[in-house]
Order: structure tokens, then sequence, then C-alpha cells
């Protein structure tokens, strides 16, 4: 599952109208920060400074329950965290990917 909208509108106590505002704010955030996510990518060496930005876009991904997206920025959170090893540019590819198709879903186009 890419995204659990009927789970945020319940959990969240929100409507759909107010959901597709916050997604308009995750767009614009998405927009800023995934490109930075694959500038770290590209210098393996800012392990810190991934694991930072991967929890913040983790944290924004599963608030709005983008759920593929949240748990593929829990993994480059835990990459930039030396908790696990794995190839960073796979992941971020995928995350990439996944949350274009998400943004799609919604009629919405990311310029990432």
């Amino acid at each position: 599952m890419l995204v659990n909208v009927e789970n945020a509108l319940e959990e969240l106590g929100i409507s759909e109208e107010d959901y597709r505002e916050f997604l308009g704010d995750l767009l614009t955030y998405a927009n800023e920060l995934v490109p930075q996510l694959k500038t770290i990518v590209d210098h393996v060496g800012q392990r810190k400074e991934m694991h930072q930005l991967a929890h913040s876009l983790k944290g924004a991904c599963r608030n709005m329950r983008f759920v593929a997206a949240g748990d593929l920025a829990n993994k480059l959170e835990k990459w930039g965290a030396l908790e696990v090893e794995l190839e960073p540019i796979a992941v971020y590819t995928e995350l990439r990917k996944i949350l274009i198709e998400s943004f799609q879903q919604f009629g919405m186009k990311p310029t990432f």
C-alpha cells in the first residue's frame, strides 16, 4: 500500500479537503528535501546529514500515511545512523519513485 488515506482521515480527524491541503504542504516539503537526499547519497560520507533529513521525511510521510515512502525513508535514516548497511542509491531511487507514484494518486506532480 502506498497511501492509507482512510486511516489518515480517521486517526487525524480531518476532512478530505484538509488532507489535500496538507498533501500540498508535504509536496512542497518533498520537492525541497528529495534533491538534498540525492546530494547526500552522492557523497556517502554525509551519513549524519542523511540521518537527520531522512528522519524528517519519514515523519512527514508517516503523518500523511504515505506508508511505503515512510518505510523507505526509515531505511535511509537507519543507514545514516550507522544502524544498517545498504545501498543508499538503490533505496533513494525507490523512495523517489514511490513518492512520485504516491503524489500522482492525487493528481499532484512532484518536481524532484
